[in-house]
């Protein structure tokens, strides 16, 4: 009987602890639709050339990963990444999220989608769209960016002649 009545205690107290460590229940859409709107938001920083809106979007050990160039990690080297394309002449771009998957606990997301690039080029505007992935955890209970990657849907530029050919 004394057997009984101590798993009986030791079943009731274990119950309730796991009880007590179920995950709190995330609402999927609205992490979604908060993702989206610092999309719209990040559209508006890259319109307004604002560079501190920009590299704030990151997470303190995030990283940009363009093409053409080494990776950006942290906020200096995001900062230089940034500065470096907010200086091409005329840029002008429009993120498009085409899609973003929330991980069930709500702590992390991917971003994937494409971007509508315009510049001027030495032969006239240049249009081009890209595709891109951003990872988004949750630093703080704020989204921030863990990698930004993009690249080009066009064909690569072949290489440059050799020299003396």
């Amino acid at each position: 009987m004394r057997v009984s009545a101590v798993v009986g205690v030791v079943v009731v107290v274990l119950v309730s602890g796991c009880a007590g460590t179920q995950a709190p229940s995330v609402d999927l859409q609205k992490e979604e639709q908060a993702i989206r709107a610092l999309d719209a938001a990040w559209n508006t920083a890259v319109a307004k050339k604002e560079l501190d809106a920009l590299v704030g979007f990151y997470a303190p050990d995030g990283a940009t990963m363009w093409p053409d160039a080494p990776a950006s990690r942290g906020p200096a080297a995001i900062r230089a990444a940034w500065k470096e394309l907010l200086n091409t002449p005329g840029l002008a771009a429009n993120i498009v999220p085409d899609r973003i998957r929330v991980a069930q606990a709500g702590d992390l997301a991917v971003d994937e989608g494409h971007v509508d690039l315009e510049m001027d080029s030495p032969q006239g505007r240049a249009r081009e769209t890209v595709k891109y992935v951003v990872n988004w955890i949750k630093v703080g209970g704020a989204w921030k960016v863990a990698y930004d990657m993009y690249n080009s849907n066009a064909p690569s530029a072949p290489p440059p002649p050799a020299k003396g050919k």
